[in-house]
């Protein structure tokens, strides 16, 4: 029941290794609007149906990318609380509507992660990175236009034949930070250059890893051995309420234990790695309990249970 322009749309999310994972999350819930927007469903029921489909779609075209499955869930919840009305038109602007919502609420969390973060940065920092995220790159801009004065180093992160490592030093460049980029199996040696550590995150489980681009881990083992603090910097969207990612990585993608993390910095400020744990064990709770009441299960892997009941 997914139509062919919103399979081109969700195609294009599946493929696009340019943007990180919070662009990516705004891109899916635009396809959720414009799915909304443009249905032909004849009821309540058909209309719900495609909906519920097209969310799992999208999930389903970036795994490891849980900001996307979360807010799916979340957009699911409230349009089968909408749907109880059974006026198909006022439920095709409500969900058309609340796609926009929720890409504000996105945005808003973004911006307001990037502004705790980038107080973290001080003048002559050198800030060792790696992978590529949209947030830890917005962060850095962000502290450059403080006229803070630091520089960056940059694990080159090459998965097979693309160095994302190039692709950060690139958009830094364009905000006049001094990068330096060097090779992976010389992160042990470059972290000691370092003051702090920064990455961004796909995800963060219930079972306390964070899931990121490679080399994550080596960065964050580096940081730890060196004494380095290792930050993690991105929303609470990205935190796994489900156990949606299970125990796998995807392809390219590192699980680093949040025990050797410092602090995880989201819209909400500062969190210490068991408060991130115990917050998420408390959201997946409320969110059980909704989803229960629609007499609905929440979105999972294609290998788990793909269905909603």
């Amino acid at each position: 029941m997914v139509n062919r322009r919103t399979a081109d749309r969700i195609s294009k999310i599946s493929k696009d290794t340019a943007h990180g994972a919070s662009w990516l999350t705004r891109q899916a819930i635009s396809i959720l609007s414009l799915a909304a927007k443009e249905s032909y469903a004849e009821t309540t029921e058909q209309f719900i149906e495609e909906m519920r489909q097209t969310a799992f779609a999208i999930a389903k075209a970036r795994p490891s990318i849980v900001s996307i499955v979360n807010y799916a869930n979340s957009f699911l919840i409230d349009l089968m609380r909408a749907g109880q009305q059974k006026d198909l038109g006022a439920l095709k602007s409500y969900a058309t509507a609340k796609g926009l919502e929720l890409i504000t609420v996105s945005r808003q969390a973004f911006l307001k992660t990037i502004e705790y973060a980038s107080a973290i940065i001080k003048d002559n920092d050198a800030i060792a990175t790696c992978s590529y995220s949209s947030t830890v790159c917005q962060t850095l801009a962000a502290a450059k236009h403080k006229d803070t004065n630091f520089r960056v180093l940059i694990a080159e992160s090459r998965v097979d034949s693309t160095s994302y490592g190039e692709t950060t030093a690139i958009e830094l460049a364009r905000h006049s930070i001094p990068t330096e980029i060097f090779a992976d199996n010389s992160i042990s040696r470059q972290v000691a250059k370092a003051s702090k550590s920064i990455i961004g995150a796909d995800a963060v489980t219930a079972s306390g890893y964070i899931v990121n681009g490679t080399p994550s881990l080596r960065l964050a083992q580096a940081s730890r051995n060196r004494q380095v603090p290792f930050y993690v910097v991105c929303e609470t969207a990205k935190f796994d309420l489900f156990g949606y990612l299970g125990e796998c990585t995807e392809p390219g993608f590192d699980s680093v234990p949040l025990s050797i993390c410092t602090a995880v910095i989201t819209e909400k400020g500062t969190m210490r790695p068991d408060l991130v744990v115990a917050y998420i064990q408390q959201k997946s709770e409320e969110m059980v309990r909704l989803f229960s009441q629609q007499g609905l299960q929440p979105l999972q892997r294609e290998n788990r249970s793909s269905e909603l009941k």
